[in-house]
């Protein structure tokens, strides 16, 4: 039987790393953890299985590698900010310059994003509570689409 190590180096990932993979609809992520046995776990995002080592998980990682993975930095979007954001945008998507994230009160305690289009026009989201949502996105960055994955 292999050793842990001698699995994670034989697929050719590193515990808690994030890889991303391609999916019909889109992409998804995964990362390698331990659960609190002690035991090596895959932990997917869009709702796939967790898979621990006893239990499939060479197969999972099998089957992870055939879907091309590849190691990639935490996702600035999550599923449901990503979601609502791309039905908002779908109509003039190809219009849309950046998008950002700012300060929306003197205080500092309330936070927006906006839509910059390519002639000009922007459109401002309701404010909402500092590191609530958008919590990955930084404070007056400029993100492309593809940046959020959009």
């Amino acid at each position: 039987m292999k050793t842990d190590q001698e699995v994670l180096d034989f697929f050719g990932v590193e515990l808690n790393k994030i890889y991303q993979f391609k999916l019909k609809n889109g992409k998804g992520y995964f990362k390698i953890t331990r659960t609190d046995s002690g035991e090596l776990a895959v932990r997917c995002s869009d709702n796939i299985k967790i898979v621990e080592k006893g239990k499939g998980f060479e197969y999972n990682l099998l089957i992870l590698q055939r879907w091309s993975y590849k190691e990639c930095e935490k996702p600035i979007l999550d599923n449901k900010e990503r979601a609502y954001l791309s039905a908002v945008i779908k109509p003039f998507k190809e219009r849309i310059e950046y998008i950002i994230k700012f300060d929306s009160s003197y205080e500092n305690k309330r936070e927006r994003i906006s839509i910059k289009i390519i002639d000009g026009h922007s459109m401002l989201f309701p404010d909402f509570n500092k590191n609530t949502m958008y919590k990955n996105m930084e404070t007056a960055k400029i993100y492309t689409l593809e940046e959020l994955d959009l």
